[in-house]
This record gives C-alpha cells, structure tokens and sequence, in this order.
C-alpha cells in the first residue's frame, strides 16, 4: 500500500483528547501548575527581597571600602574608607575588604539562583504530605496494624471487596502464593494467611465456620520483608 487506509470508527481517548476532545481539562491541569509554580517563584522573590538583600544593606565597595568606582554616575558621593586612604588602594587592607565584599554578594547572587529549588522541595513536601493524608497512604508500612480479612466484617476485607469486587480472595491468594514461592513465609504462614480470609490454598470453596479463623494477622509474627509488602498492600 502506497497510501493510508482510512478506518472509520471511534478513536481512542488520547486522540481525541489531542483533537479537541477534552481540552477543558487539560487547560485546568496547565492553569493549576502554572498558578503552582506562581506562586512558588512569588515566594522566591519574598524571600530575596525580605532577607537576602537586607542582608547586604550598606555594603559595597564605595560605601564600606571607600572605592570610587563609578564615580559621580549615581549621584553617591565618594565615602572614606581603607582604599580612600593615600596608598591604600593596593594594601592588603584594601583587597581584603573588596573581597570580603565581593564574596558577600556573590552569596547573594547564587542565593538568588538557587533558592527555587528548596521552594520547590518544601511545597512538594507540604502538598505531596496533604494529599498522602487525605488518601489515607499514612502508615504504608506499619506492620503494627492487624489486617483483618473477615468476609463482610473486617476493615481490610470491606476495602478488598470495594476495590477488586466479590472475588477478591482470590487475589489474597494469589498474593500469598506468591510470598510462598520466593521463600519469603512458610507453608504453615501461608495456610494461616489463606484461612484468615475464609479460604484455603489449594481449593477455591470457602471454609466451613468450624475451619475459619476469625481471627486478625498481626504482620509482627511474619518475616520482615514479607510484613512490609503486605503493610504496603493496605
């Protein structure tokens, strides 16, 4: 074929986002990066401004050393200083107040520059910690929670249950199975985790009443590495 076919039908979101579909929400998401990132350089200039330059005030080479450099052009008249003294301009009094002075601002100067990136860093902390809080993601690994997998009962069985929907313990098994297979939990901590969830390991059919533990998993009992993950899970 020397040319393209053309198929009708219904194109995929991402086309018809980049065709026009969609375009409210992409301008949103720009305006509220933009308005992000307003504001964070907004801070960057508060800060130079009420600290770094304040900190300089009255220091410069004609007002703190006495060197005319630039002579009449700003209107400042010439102050007295080490380097204004006769013979003094070469001094290693002169040269050490101009470098003292100079370094002062190049501080300042690189200041300015990078002072973006711990803007940047403290508003990710603060926005990342405020999201992670209101979608619940405190605690990912505290392995002092107990899980409790009680059918219709247990806190992390009702959010299996909402999340992969009524054949979840299925994929609790398949979890354990998988812990099992690198070594990570014994076969006996395998059928304990299983039958924490009404199942057992090698049958899809739920327990009896008499065979289920109803009681919750403490992560503490469990191997370090194998606690973490199934912390993390929840």
């Amino acid at each position: 074929k020397q040319v393209p076919i053309f198929i009708f039908g219904t194109p995929e979101s991402k086309v018809r986002s980049d065709t026009g579909r969609g375009w409210l929400d992409n301008w949103k998401l720009d305006f509220r990066v933009s308005f992000a990132w307003f504001l964070m350089l907004g801070a960057c200039i508060a800060v130079e401004v009420c600290l770094l330059l304040p900190a300089m005030k009255g220091l410069d080479w004609t007002s703190t050393c006495g060197l005319d450099v630039l002579g009449n052009v700003f209107g400042v008249p010439a102050q007295e200083g080490v380097c204004s003294a006769p013979g003094q301009k070469g001094s290693f009094k002169c040269v050490t107040c101009l470098a003292s002075v100079s370094v002062g601002w190049a501080l300042v100067i690189l200041g300015s520059l990078v002072d973006i990136y711990f803007v940047f860093y403290l508003a990710a902390a603060l926005v990342g910690s405020t999201m992670g809080h209101r979608r619940d993601l405190n605690d990912l690994k505290n392995k002092s929670l107990p899980i409790d997998l009680r059918e219709h009962v247990g806190r992390e069985a009702l959010l299996f249950e909402k999340t992969f929907g009524p054949g979840w313990q299925e994929i609790w098994r398949t979890m354990v199975k998988s812990l099992l297979r690198e070594s990570l939990i014994s076969p006996k901590q395998a059928e304990w985790l299983v039958r924490a969830a009404g199942i057992s390991m090698n049958s899809e059919a739920a327990l009896t009443h008499r065979e289920r533990s109803q009681k919750p998993i403490h992560l503490t009992c469990f191997p370090g590495l194998a606690a973490e993950r199934l912390a993390f899970f929840f």
